[in-house]
Formats: structure tokens, sequence, C-alpha cells
């Protein structure tokens, strides 16, 4: 297989993963992940497991409704891929702690993915949580000067 073959198929690898868990569709983690995921900076606490990181987007997909993804950016080189990414969604349900608060949020943010064999291997997320903290209210609006 060609270098650029294997760049594509990561990257169908982790479109198949980013989509699937962002529309409820957990399944796709038995197939897209290892059971041996690495995972880092995952508010709340890093999954460390299938079960654990199937639970992380459960309790998202509780949390917000109407949750839409997409992904904004993708590139891929050696074992990784590199996502930049737009999430929406009306918050219904406890996130973090926070109660449900009826706002409606849409945030940026970058993950990383490595892969072995196919499968998703280890994954670093950089979410905009401080503008997901200000949009659900647990954090000031700036200031406009």
């Amino acid at each position: 297989m060609t270098t650029q073959a294997i760049l594509e198929r990561n990257k169908d690898v982790v479109r198949r993963f980013f989509n699937g868990t962002h529309s409820g569709q957990l399944d796709v983690i038995d197939e897209t992940v290892s059971p041996d995921i690495v995972t880092h900076g995952f508010p709340g606490h890093n999954p460390d497991s299938l079960a654990s990181y199937r639970a992380f987007f459960e309790s998202l997909g509780n949390a917000f409704a109407n949750l839409e993804s997409d992904i904004d950016d993708m590139t891929a080189e050696e074992d990784r891929v590199d996502v930049r990414f737009t999430v929406r969604g009306t918050h219904v349900g406890e996130y973090l702690g926070i109660p449900a608060t009826g706002r409606h949020v849409d945030f940026t943010g970058m993950v990383q993915y490595r892969l072995e064999n196919s499968k998703i291997a280890e994954t670093w997320l950089f979410p905009d949580n401080i503008t997901i903290m200000q949009q659900l209210g647990v954090l000031p609006e700036p200031e406009v000067v």
C-alpha cells in the first residue's frame, strides 16, 4: 500500500469515528478505536478504555440535544490525523456538573489522532473550553472595548 493510500485510509477511519460518535452511532467506536486507547485533554477525565470512551460520547449526547458537528479541516501525516472541528447543540442535561441551562453552544476545537493498524490508538483533544463555559453562563462573556 502506498503512503498516500495509508494516509487516506487513516483519514477515512477518523472521519467514520468522528461522524459516528457525534451523531449517536457509538458502535463505530468498536470498529475504529483500539482497545488500548490512550486519551489526553478530555473534559472531566480522560477515557482509558472502549467502554469509557463510549461513556464520554453518551454523556455528551445526553448533555446536548440537536448535536451537530462539522469537520472544518483534516490533515494527515505519517500515523497522525489532525481535525479542526465545530460543534453545536442545546444544553439539555448535566455537563461537567453544570445542570441543564437550555442555552445553545457553538464552539470550535482541534483533535489529533494517532493510528495503529487502522485503529485510533491515541487522541489529544483541544476544545475551546472557555467559549463553552461562557456560552453556558459559567464564565462571563468578554468585555468589548
